[in-house]
């Protein structure tokens, strides 16, 4: 973070190097990007990805948008192909941070002119929400546990979905004295 003083390493230096690199053979190689429509996976990460490295710079956060980045960079690999939206999407998130790069992806799509000039890519906020999400389940304080569960899911439908689910219940020999249920973090039950 920029307000925080660190010690300089050069192993930050290899760790922004490894991504930029990889970054660059996978995005400037054409044989890695498809003509049809985005993966419904990676689509959703990019646009989380654009609206986080968004809010990032605006808040000066450089390191968790890089960090965004990377985790992105990462899923492309594994997955091997993205459309050249995705590409051009990726250019010009990463040409404020990274400018050279930026205008040598934006070169390798083919054109002619600066991506300095280019608007900022749009998110769609609907694509950005997570279907489910994983959430730990404690019983006395011991993790015993996770359950993909909605967003928005309410503590008695989540309680009633741990009572039957057998990795829970065998650990719910007694009365249960409290609930501790923080949405979309924990569910810690305490039983007595």
């Amino acid at each position: 973070p920029l307000d925080k003083t660190k010690p300089w390493s050069m192993n930050g230096v290899k760790g922004v190097y490894g991504f930029m690199s990889k970054a660059y053979k996978f995005f400037s190689e054409p044989t890695n990007w498809t003509t049809g429509a985005e993966d419904p996976e990676t689509e959703k990460l990019l646009h989380k990805t654009i609206k986080k490295v968004t809010e990032d710079i605006e808040t000066f956060k450089f390191n968790t948008a890089i960090s965004q980045m990377m985790i992105f960079n990462n899923h492309v690999n594994k997955v091997g192909k993205v459309s050249k939206e995705t590409v051009k999407a990726f250019a010009l998130i990463l040409s404020p941070l990274a400018p050279h790069v930026g205008e040598e992806l934006w070169q390798a799509l083919g054109n002619k002119t600066t991506l300095a000039y280019e608007p900022w890519p749009k998110f769609d906020p609907a694509k950005t929400v997570d279907d489910q999400i994983e959430m730990a389940v404690q019983i006395n304080g011991k993790m015993r546990g996770t359950v993909m569960i909605a967003p928005d899911i309410s503590k008695d439908n989540l309680m009633a979905m741990v009572k039957v689910d057998e990795r829970f219940s065998k650990f719910i020999t007694g009365p249960i004295v409290k609930e501790i249920f923080v949405p979309g973090k924990i569910l810690n039950l305490i039983v007595k």
